[in-house]
């Protein structure tokens, strides 16, 4: 695992090799068997009663990730437990060929945002990776490059301006969200 800061726009951290890969793998395997209800959009699936997948994927984030971000005081954490108490959401998130996220801040009770790249891994050129912006007005400073097992995780601001897309005509674009707030 390599966690990189990045303050441009605004501070963010990208983990390539975020899960070992045995864990990994057992998430992409799961997501693909999942029965996702067709919608026009995309779909929320929260894994619930996948409680080995949750611990592993917790043991990730409190033992190697949330240390390094309360380490990095600019972010203001004072402690892993101001992180840990908040309120804990774990998903994975499927978005149709051709949808796109319009650009957003998260909602102000959210206090930490991550994303785990899974899926596709057949076109690694279609940029399905987060777009990261100063503002408001889709100024696009950064697109995060689409890899599997990449994340991102960084904590919601009022500059924390994003958005994303699945450009694939045949392709869904799958992902685990691991918030806190």
């Amino acid at each position: 695992m390599k966690i990189k800061r990045y303050d441009e726009p605004w501070v963010h951290y990208i983990i390539d090799n975020v899960l070992p890969a045995a864990l990994f793998k057992k998430l992409v395997d799961n997501v693909l068997e999942v029965p996702f209800e067709e919608s026009k959009i995309g779909i929320t699936y929260w894994l619930l009663d996948q409680q080995p997948l949750l611990e592993g994927i917790r043991k990730v984030y409190f033992n190697k990730i949330f240390p390094v971000l309360v380490e990095d005081k600019v972010n203001g954490y004072k402690s892993l437990e101001e992180i840990t108490s908040k309120a804990e959401q774990i998903h994975y998130s499927r978005h149709n060929p051709g949808f796109n996220q319009c650009i957003h801040l998260d909602r102000e009770s959210k206090f930490i945002s991550a994303v785990i790249y899974l899926q596709p891994v057949k076109d690694p050129t279609k940029e399905l990776g987060t777009l990261l912006q100063k503002n408001d007005n889709y100024d696009e400073c950064h697109q995060l490059k689409w890899k599997p097992n990449r994340g991102i995780c960084f904590r919601r601001s009022e500059k924390s301006w994003h958005s994303y897309r699945n450009p694939s005509t045949t392709d869904y674009r799958y992902t685990l969200n691991v918030n806190y707030g």
